[in-house]
């Protein structure tokens, strides 16, 4: 028997790959956003079209925070280290080198007298 493995690139991109340490560091940015966002409201100074910009950029943080938790409840519940919404099963794996992608390890193994892949 003959054993080989190859990784495939899966059309999940890493910016689709979320591990804690991913989660953890965007919630933390998006933590800081709306923080000096309300400070800027609380400044006060505002005109009425500025105001309205700045309540429309902390909604759109608070939503982008609400994806980030469900996607940390998520990886709690699966027990797993890493998500990749678009292909589930895929992982982030270096392909040669130094390179990392999103990718499948796929495994093959061919039988010597039959030359058959089981």
């Amino acid at each position: 028997m003959a054993l080989d493995s190859s990784k495939f690139r899966a059309v999940n991109s890493k910016k689709k790959n979320y591990n804690q340490k991913k989660i953890d560091r965007q919630l933390e940015y998006i933590d800081n956003k709306i923080q000096s966002y309300i400070e800027e409201l609380n400044a006060g100074d505002l005109d009425e079209a500025r105001e309205a910009t700045i309540a429309e950029k902390l909604k759109k943080q608070k939503a982008q925070r609400r994806k980030y938790k469900r996607i940390e409840k998520q990886l709690a519940e699966t027990g797993l280290d890493q998500i990749s919404t678009t292909d589930p099963d895929a992982r982030t794996m270096i392909l040669h080198g130094s390179v990392i992608e999103v990718a499948y390890n796929v495994q093959t193994v061919a039988d010597e007298r039959n030359k058959l892949i089981p």
